[in-house]
């Protein structure tokens, strides 16, 4: 484990402690409750630990109370005693803590980052609902929205994932936590300044310096590209903003549509003007297919995503085409959902579960397999 020291602030115009009045500005917007009672990840590196810290003041002046929650990966030797040093520095803050740990599967050894990020979050979720908590803080700042822009713009990402990490977002499959970003603005600086000021000791990890991980070869590509071109984060989180604002256009249009021209059947699943659909430019057709997709599929995740814009992309493309006159094969199933043209409308509805075959068949099929391989 190693903790990092707490040195002086070199002159910065993007340096310098985050002030208790600036904390609450960027809060006024956002989720959490009233009075506040939430839950903050904390990891012990310097954003998470200037979070919890900020949040705790914040909160305890409206009357309400924190939760940190720290995540032991396994991934490390010296995880559970980081955990543990996590729980002493909230201790002496009063701040109430909780260690979960999870179980990885040792034979697993490709995307370890990505499954480790799964897990906590779902552990977190489970936290939260244990013990009521609705708000669930996490501590990404402006370099990690820059990079993950970067990194989704190396993706070939659409809109949407241009539109980088949101403020807050619902984060299980029943929208009961809300997952809120309050440091999205924020300089990585002034966190470590902000500990700096209240002599408080951070985690450094060292995974942050292996570049077998897209994020970190993300981060140096970012800084090489703030000394030789000029391109900073802050300019790169301008261009996820304005990413966002255009697809919050485009969710407002397609809500208007499902709310004029699509017929809802309770759980059955939908039909939808097709007339009106093939009219609409094909982002808000993509959208609008998205968005019902989500609602008939099937809801047993914790954190769910939607189909991927190719996928959504290449149904439209077939909707469009007359596929289902112009083949037998009348429907396409995604997303647990079954999607088909017929007539003046396109119907979608969640796909039926899959029969598992009879003994009788298997033994039907076996049978019938053993007898042609006789002479």
């Amino acid at each position: 484990m190693s903790v990092a020291p707490n040195t002086s602030t070199a002159n910065n115009p993007l340096s310098g402690p985050l002030s208790g009045d600036e904390f609450s500005l960027l809060m006024s917007s956002l989720a959490a409750g009233n009075p506040p009672h939430v839950a903050v990840g904390v990891s012990g590196g310097s954003d998470s630990m200037a979070l919890v810290l900020l949040l705790d003041d914040w909160v305890k002046s409206l009357g309400g109370s924190v939760l940190g929650i720290t995540v032991d990966h396994g991934l490390r030797n010296d995880s559970s005693v980081e955990a543990a040093q996590v729980g002493a520095w909230l201790k002496n803050k009063a701040i109430n803590h909780k260690i979960v740990r999870w179980q990885s599967d040792l034979a697993q050894t490709s995307a370890v980052q990505a499954r480790a990020r799964n897990a906590r979050y779902e552990l977190m979720v489970d936290v939260c609902v244990d013990v009521g908590i609705k708000h669930l803080f996490v501590a990404h700042n402006m370099e990690d929205q820059a990079e993950t822009f970067l990194m989704r713009l190396r993706h070939k990402s659409g809109l949407d994932g241009l539109g980088a990490m949101a403020k807050e977002r619902k984060l299980d499959c029943n929208n009961a936590i809300t997952l809120v970003r309050p440091l999205l603005s924020i300089p990585k600086m002034r966190l470590k300044d902000t500990l700096k000021a209240r002599s408080q000791p951070w985690i450094e990890d060292p995974s942050n310096n292996n570049t077998q991980f897209e994020r970190v070869r993300t981060r140096r590509l970012l800084s090489l590209l703030e000394l030789h071109e000029g391109i900073n984060p802050a300019r790169l989180v301008g261009a996820a903003s304005a990413a966002r604002m255009l697809r919050t256009k485009l969710e407002r249009a397609s809500e208007k549509f499902i709310e004029n021209h699509v017929t809802h059947e309770g759980n059955s699943g939908a039909m939808v003007d097709a007339c009106q659909f093939f009219a609409t430019p094909k982002e808000i057709k993509g959208r609008v297919l998205s968005r019902l997709i989500a609602s008939y599929g099937p809801k047993n995740k914790k954190t769910d995503y939607p189909p991927s814009p190719d996928k959504i992309s290449r149904i439209v493309d077939w909707l469009a085409g007359g596929a289902t006159q112009q083949t037998g094969d009348n429907s396409r199933t995604l997303g647990g959902c079954r999607i088909a043209r017929k007539g003046g409308f396109l119907v979608i509805r969640p796909e039926p579960p899959r029969r598992k075959p009879s003994s009788r068949m298997v033994n039907n099929v076996t049978h019938e397999h053993l007898s042609q391989k006789s002479p």
